[in-house]
């Protein structure tokens, strides 16, 4: 057979038998430039668009975690309560929707009522006793930490005024504390602007 004949009984194989994929996902003809074909490896490919995936989710979850806080943040007392001992008063209270790790500030506050007077060495009031009624508001602030919950559960405790602060007794006596009464209660969250009222008189 002459060498021309030879060349001429030939066939091309598919170009996909030899792995060769057209740009563009498009056959095209088997005389197309070299240029135009690339060794298609479909291992690679599919751990090249696996590995883009990863990397798209990894970004996406990073992005939603730091939103989370915001989105979350929903500030709101479930509940707060006033108690008094002697010449304190104890604001309780419990905050929710702060978001987690929050570092909060609040503001107790209340009106007092106080009457001081001076007693004798015998525990008794004179005659004539010395004395004075005071009215103003106390207030008291603090921080706490939200935590992993985005809750906080504390008090803060609020303390009138000692009769020796206040009072100077003769010679003799001794400035004591008659009568405390709390009254205009609140707690607030002065970080977020949230404040609950606590009615009542202690």
């Amino acid at each position: 057979m002459a060498d021309g004949d030879a060349v001429g009984s030939l066939r091309m194989p598919p170009e996909d038998s030899f792995g060769l994929r057209v740009d563009g996902g498009v056959r095209g003809a088997v005389g197309r430039s070299p240029a135009a074909l690339t060794i298609g490896n479909p291992k690679e490919t599919l751990m090249s668009i696996r590995r883009t995936l990863a990397v798209l989710a990894t970004a996406a979850a990073l992005t939603l975690v730091a939103a989370s806080p915001a989105l979350a943040a929903s500030p709101h007392f479930v509940s707060a309560s006033a108690s008094a001992t002697g010449a304190t008063l104890t604001v309780k209270f419990k905050e929710a929707g702060l978001g987690a790790n929050q570092e909060i500030v609040y503001e107790a506050k209340a009106t007092l009522n106080a009457d001081y007077g001076c007693v004798n060495k015998g525990g008794n009031r004179p005659s004539d006793p010395k004395k004075t009624h005071i009215e103003q508001d106390v207030t008291e602030t603090d921080t706490f930490s939200s935590g992993k919950n985005g809750q906080i559960t504390a008090s803060i405790t609020l303390s009138a005024p000692t009769a020796s602060e206040v009072l100077s007794c003769p010679p003799g006596q001794t400035a004591t504390t008659f009568l405390v009464e709390w009254t205009n209660v609140s707690i607030t969250d002065t970080t977020n602007n949230v404040k609950r009222d606590i009615p009542g008189t202690f």
